[in-house]
């Protein structure tokens, strides 16, 4: 409960902002409300995987040492690499989570403002959502998928230098990374006629089996990554997610919506708007087309829509009354946080430091 409280807080100011979003003053509450949820979430108390592999994993005077390669592999090379200097520094595991959750929240808070006027709506959609199933419980999926907001901006400015190097960085610390590249294609306008037979072209693909029937394939002829591979045997993983999940619907819901307020206009008022919708369609295609297979539906998915806050904060040019209509997506974010939060506690208590010594 303690949590949506302070996203109850947090709701206040959003209101404010939402009437006064040029007021400059309000930066300095927004990132001292950053500043705090990315303080909340390093130094929390961990008795999860990451302290496990953080202990056993090696400093940097043994990295390269023969046997400690299935470590340095494992789980990414940059990621192995960061607990070394970590650990090199007689820093605790503590400090993993303090690195990792510091640099995601920070990534996606400055390019929610640069990405959108209602950085502060964006903010609170994160705070929602997407935060519960990234930074609170995989440090390094939210890491990765933080840096695709980086990545849109320099490949929109034609800076392909940057946006390949945090591409390596990404896939470095998480191998679904990889999957950033496909932002190459999809700088452009597309058809909105295009797009929609794409969704029917995933839902075929998910319905009679393709994506499975692929997976399945190159899986027996060991073409699939060890780390991978052991998803595809192990219970807890397997299982087909369908079309009906809420994630599922919501994203097809938003999509459509989009595509029909926006899909057929020539100019539109914000200038990242190709790339973000296109990452966001991206993020649905998978999670269709990869439903027979829950855990890359969602992994797939959930490295592209670290885009959705702002996405859905371009809801707002859609009316005329911007104040009106800002407001209700505000309540509506509002809303998921108690689902989140209150409902289904999908957080656990919070717990200061670390409380269980490995």
């Amino acid at each position: 409960m303690e949590y949506f409280l302070f996203v109850c807080f947090f709701f206040i100011f959003v209101i404010f902002h939402n009437k006064l979003t040029n007021n400059k003053e309000l930066v300095y509450i927004y990132f001292f409300f950053v500043l705090f949820v990315a303080l909340a979430l390093g130094l929390r108390g961990n008795e999860d995987e990451y302290t496990r592999i953080y202990l056993y994993y090696p400093s940097l005077g043994n990295f390269f040492l023969e046997e400690n390669s299935k470590y340095i592999f494992d789980k990414g090379f940059l990621f192995a690499l960061i607990i070394a200097v970590l650990k090199s520094l007689n820093l605790n595991s503590q400090s993993l989570f303090i690195f990792f959750c510091f640099s995601s929240v920070f990534i996606n808070a400055i390019y929610f403002r640069k990405y959108t006027e209602y950085f502060f709506l964006a903010f609170l959609l994160y705070m929602s959502h997407g935060i519960i199933f990234k930074e609170w419980v995989g440090l390094r999926m939210g890491l990765a998928s933080a840096l695709l907001l980086p990545m849109i901006y320099y490949l929109y400015y034609g800076n392909k230098l940057k946006f390949f190097l945090l591409a390596t960085i990404a896939t470095l610390i998480q191998y679904v990374g990889i999957l950033s590249l496909l932002l190459i294609f999809l700088n452009r306008k597309i058809n909105p006629i295009l797009l929609i037979l794409g969704l029917i072209f995933a839902i075929f693909l998910y319905y009679y089996g393709v994506t499975n029937f692929i997976i399945e394939y190159l899986n027996d002829r060991n073409y699939v990554p060890e780390q991978a591979s052991i998803y595809l045997v192990e219970n807890p993983y397997v299982y087909d997610v369908g079309l009906s999940h809420p994630k599922t619907i919501q994203q097809i819901i938003t999509l459509l919506i989009f595509i029909l307020f926006f899909g057929f206009k020539k100019e539109l008022p914000f200038k990242y708007y190709n790339l973000i919708f296109n990452a966001y369609y991206l993020s649905t295609f998978l999670i269709i087309s990869f439903a027979s297979h829950a855990l890359f539906a969602f992994r797939f998915a959930s490295h592209f829509y670290a885009v959705e806050p702002i996405l859905v904060t371009y809801f707002i040019y859609i009316f005329r009354q911007k104040f009106i209509s800002a407001n209700i997506l505000t309540i509506f974010a509002l809303s998921i946080a108690y689902i989140n939060y209150v409902y289904y506690a999908k957080v656990k208590p919070y717990d200061l430091f670390i409380n269980y010594p490995y």
